[in-house]
């Protein structure tokens, strides 16, 4: 397993310059004879040259082999891949590992027989290479079973955790030391420079020598101005003065990393954002804005149409632009807004911008800026009305009025009910997202819970005036619910509600038939009450057409006339339709099994119960 990092051999000019460099010089007349007392020993050469060859092909092939095994399928077929083929992957690692062995102990052998050859230090350089990819693997190793071991113990045995496992870079260390020392000419002598002053700057290793490790990168910017390694050295130093305060430092080397890198170069967008960020830790936000936008600006204009997405740097840099807004409209008492909009006014209109906007929002929410959150939500959504977040961000709002001090569920209640308005399925932002159907049920959602919490609202609130309209207010929105969304989970339930506000709004025969549907369908927690409320509301009816549900009624109509045994007549009248309908419902209300009910809505109780304790 290798973890090369930014600084390791990958900063060479190619993924295996070292190991190409070194084929070469021992193939070609660069490495001349090898002298041992006066003769040259050709014969030895060839063979440890044969070795260098079969060594860098092998390593080649393994790469070829392991990356052809990766692009054989697509995401969905994976994790079956990797199953079938572990067996290979890992036979070509220990193939790998073996070769490494083999070359170590030939590049060692070499070295003893021949330590001060002029082109021993390629041999040097290439055996350096190979001491630290095995440290690096013994490490990760050592690692994983470290992290294994932490798992497995209790939060009591952890207090006698073994520490953490280091990096043992000695080996790799002493030679490009040695390099360094005996070689002046040496062709990678800046290599060797960048690959010491990684080593010892590495956290986690043994030999951890911060200062050293700077200064051998330094030493490489001087001698090697030039140097391929010389960018990622003034990068590497750049960050030590960046760590401890040292701005001004640190900002001389990261210009001069851009200046190197150039709008082509490797380490361009990493010099620039940091670069932006250290004048933002002095305060020059203008500096750092603009410093932002260049990065965003080359992001969308150099690495996307060659990389096919984004610099890695970009959500970086959005995150500080956003930031830097915030902290500017501190300083001015301004809006932060505002301070952005003035800001993408003088630098023209990105295609970025709304993600800056969006990251502005939320930023003000983690610093409980909740009503200048509110107003970045709701600028966001007039000026990209299409924008497929938008129901998030109105719902958000809708939030944020009751995060604020005091919480205001009036803003609150108009937020939510805009959700309808500007996102339902016959609106401009439905049809613009028509081919995005993530967008259009998640804007389904929230205009279900939408419509759901703004009747709920009212009829809360005609629960506590008793005013009729408010009752009115929570039927058309219990209406429109259950009109959009027949399949809710929730359907018996707001039907209930809804039979509840005509009801309490005086709107007796159409609660009347909310509530007989209620009693025509399934399996649902409101049959009973159903029933209770239907007898209910037919002798209320009764109560309002005769005065009383139990004298004659005016209009009734004698049906017949009964001898009584005392042999006077009782006149038998009939019932009227709304009569008997209230005795029908008395008697479906005196059969009904109302502990069924009971024992049904207990169980649900205790499932849920049961579902919250898991």
């Amino acid at each position: 397993m290798r973890l090369l990092s930014i600084g390791l051999l990958s900063l060479l000019a190619s993924d295996a310059l070292a190991a190409k460099e070194l084929s070469t010089a021992v193939a070609s007349d660069q490495i001349g004879a090898v002298v041992e007392d006066g003769t040259a020993n050709l014969d030895e050469l060839q063979v440890f040259q044969q070795t260098v060859e079969r060594f860098s092909e092998r390593l080649t092939e393994f790469q070829r082999e392991v990356h052809g095994i990766v692009r054989l399928r697509e995401a969905d077929e994976r994790r079956e891949l990797y199953d079938s083929y572990d067996a290979v992957i890992t036979e070509l690692e220990d193939d790998d590992r073996a070769l490494r062995q083999t070359a170590l102990r030939r590049f060692e052998a070499f070295l003893d027989k021949y330590p001060n050859a002029p082109d021993s230090a390629h041999v040097m350089f290439r055996l350096a290479e190979l001491y630290f990819e095995r440290s690096e693997e013994n490490w990760s190793l050592a690692d994983d079973e470290h992290r294994l071991l932490l798992d497995s113990m209790s939060d009591d045995e952890l207090v006698f955790a073994p520490e953490e496992p280091l990096k043992d870079y000695a080996k790799p260390i002493a030679l490009y030391k040695k390099i360094i020392e005996r070689y002046p000419d040496y062709i990678f002598l800046d290599g060797a420079h960048y690959m010491l002053g990684f080593c010892l700057s590495e956290l986690v290793s043994e030999q951890h020598d911060e200062e050293e490790g700077v200064a051998m990168f330094r030493a490489l910017t001087t001698r090697f101005p030039d140097s391929a390694f010389a960018s990622a050295a003034h990068l590497r130093v750049g960050e030590y003065h960046f760590d401890y305060n040292q701005l001004d430092q640190a900002i001389a080397q990261y210009e001069r990393v851009v200046e190197l890198e150039g709008r082509d170069g490797r380490l361009y967008d990493a010099a620039l954002y940091k670069l932006a960020w250290a004048h933002y830790k002095q305060s020059n936000y203008d500096r750092g804005l603009a410093l932002l936008t260049e990065l965003l600006d080359w992001s969308e204009e150099v690495f996307f149409p060659r990389k096919g997405q984004e610099s890695p740097m970009a959500p970086e840099a959005i995150e500080y632009t956003a930031i830097s807004f915030s902290d500017l409209a501190d300083l001015g008492g301004l809006e932060p807004v505002d301070v952005a909009k003035a800001f993408y006014q003088r630098a023209g209109a990105k295609a970025y911008e709304p993600r800056v906007y969006k990251r502005l929002a939320d930023v003000l929410t983690q610093q409980a800026r909740y009503r200048e959150a509110i107003d970045t939500y709701a600028y966001i959504i007039e000026r990209w009305p299409n924008d497929p977040e938008n129901p998030t961000y109105q719902w958000t709002i809708g939030s944020l009025h009751l995060s604020v001090d005091p919480p205001d569920p009036e803003g609150a209640q108009r937020a939510v009910a805009q959700l309808n308005d500007r996102f339902h399925e016959q609106s401009a932002w439905w049809k613009a997202n028509r081919a995005n159907p993530d967008a259009l049920s998640v804007a389904r959602g929230y205009i279900e819970r939408s419509l759901a919490a703004v009747a709920t609202q009212y009829h809360t609130d005609g629960l506590a005036s008793g005013a009729t309209e408010d009752f009115a207010k929570a039927s058309e929105m219990y209406t429109q619910y259950l009109t959009k969304f027949p399949f809710a989970s929730d359907y018996y339930e707001i039907q209930w509600y809804l039979g509840d506000t005509l009801l309490k709004g005086g709107k007796l025969e159409e609660a009347l038939v909310e509530y007989q549907q209620l009693l025509k369908a399934g399996e649902h927690n409101f049959k009973e009450g159903s029933l209770w409320l239907e007898m209910q509301i037919r002798k209320q009816l009764l109560i309002n057409k005769y005065g009383t549900f139990e004298l004659l009624p005016p209009d009734a109509v004698l049906e017949k006339k009964v001898e009584l045994p005392s042999g006077a007549e009782r006149d038998i009248f009939g019932l009227s339709e709304d009569h008997q309908a209230f005795v029908d419902a008395c008697d479906e209300l005196v059969n009904a099994d109302f502990w069924a009910g009971v024992t049904r809505i207990e169980a649900q109780l205790a499932t849920e119960a049961n579902a919250e304790k898991r």
